[in-house]
C-alpha cells in the first residue's frame, strides 16, 4: 500500500503513463516523462550527498520545473522547503 506521494504518484504513472501530468506555459510532461525527470532529480539529490529525511531548499516561481523538483525530493525521501 502506498503512503507516500512519490508511491502514489507512480502508481498513476504505472495506470495511465501517456495521458498529460503537467501543462505550464510551453511545457508538457506526460505522467512518464515527468516520472522520469523526477527520478533524474531525486538521482541527482542522492549522488550530491543528500539522505533522505534531511531538508532541500527550493526556490522557484510556479513553473514545470519546481513541480519536477518537488516530485523529486519526495522519491528521494527528502523534506522539500519552498522558500519563495
Amino acid at each position: 500500500m502506498a503512503v507516500q506521494i512519490a508511491d502514489l504518484f507512480e502508481h498513476v504513472v504505472d495506470v495511465v503513463p501517456e495521458r498529460p501530468a503537467l501543462i505550464a506555459g510551453e511545457v508538457r510532461y506526460t505522467y512518464a516523462e515527468l516520472d522520469a525527470e523526477a527520478n533524474r532529480f531525486a538521482h541527482h539529490l542522492l549522488g550530491a550527498g543528500i539522505e533522505p529525511g534531511e531538508h532541500v531548499g527550493l526556490m522557484a516561481r510556479n513553473v514545470a520545473e519546481h513541480v519536477v523538483a518537488m516530485l523529486g525530493c519526495f522519491k528521494a525521501r527528502v523534506v522539500p522547503i519552498n522558500i519563495n
